[in-house]
């Protein structure tokens, strides 16, 4: 099908994202992030959702350790594949976060946090064998550790992330 002669994607998108705070003491929080998201390609649009509406792996906002869109999809090896290309998307998604953060009320403010998370495909691709989202789903999600200072400066806040895998 096309509009005015350009073809058209058809696809629907389900995203959903649950944080919680809870106070453990005076200037101590442990906040939980949990994301969770899945797309449907339809009728015009038969492999795969559109760049822009895909989902990515990797980066400040999703699991810090790994960069911006490098994780995943699923148990796809990137790194052993010689034509692989540095942008991953997928189709499905799951990322979760625990923080524990200790702020003095000051400037400087600190986190420690476990992020887990990856991507997936619907639909095997063969050229990212492993991708496709199984039963095995638990066992591909990354994992990583880090810590994170916060320079709060009321109007904006400055944060320097640093994360490390420890289970890709």
């Amino acid at each position: 099908k096309t509009l005015f002669g350009v073809p058209f994607s058809q696809f629907t998108v389900l995203d959903n994202k649950a944080i919680v705070y809870y106070e453990v003491a005076k200037n101590q929080t442990l906040a939980f992030r949990a994301m969770a998201g899945v797309g449907f390609p339809m009728k015009n649009s038969p492999t795969s959702l559109p760049y822009d509406y895909s989902f990515f792996g990797g980066g400040a906002n999703d699991n810090r350790g790994w960069a911006a869109r490098t994780l995943g999809p699923g148990s796809y090896q990137g790194y052993l594949d010689p034509n692989q290309v540095l942008t991953q998307i997928g189709d499905i998604r799951f990322n979760s976060s625990l923080e524990y953060r200790i702020g003095t009320g000051g400037l400087f403010n600190h986190a420690l946090f476990v992020d887990a998370g990856n991507i997936w495909t619907m639909k095997s691709d063969p050229n990212r064998v492993g991708g496709q989202f199984s039963a095995r789903f638990l066992k591909e999600l990354a994992v990583s550790v880090g810590y994170g200072l916060r320079l709060d400066f009321s109007y904006f806040i400055f944060r320097l992330d640093l994360g490390v895998p420890i289970h890709n």
